[in-house]
């Protein structure tokens, strides 16, 4: 005949509660790591937008957004607000053209207004 334990009714809600607790960490996926997570398709959506090839790197697509969220001119870099970059992109469609045609025009006004070309 097995021995009969006499324990608490605090101990028994315990040992239950410990119980659930291991079940509950084999059942449930674990967290992500933090950080920013994106399926396959969403990553394809960003590469079309940037224009970059199928299945960029972190690299190629931390490159084509400082390209397109800022201009240089020789060493300097002008960035762009957010608000300054749905400008753009307004403006850019109101003229057919990508937002890095559209920036590329912007430069090019700004070495008009500095630079004499003179014939």
């Amino acid at each position: 005949m097995p021995e009969v334990v006499s324990r608490s009714p605090e101990a028994i809600l315990d040992e239950i509660e410990l119980l659930l607790t291991r079940m509950r960490r084999q059942l449930a996926p674990p967290a992500p790591a933090p950080g920013l997570h994106l399926t396959p398709r969403e990553t394809d959506q960003i590469a079309e937008a940037l224009g970059l090839g199928a299945r960029p790197t972190a690299a190629s697509m931390l490159a084509a957004i400082d390209r397109l969220a800022s201009v240089r001119i020789g060493d300097i870099r002008i960035p762009f607000t957010p608000g300054q970059l749905a400008e753009l992109q307004h403006r850019a469609a109101k003229r057919g053209r990508t937002v890095d045609a559209e920036m590329r025009a912007v430069v090019a006004r700004v070495e008009d207004e500095l630079f004499y070309k003179g014939g």
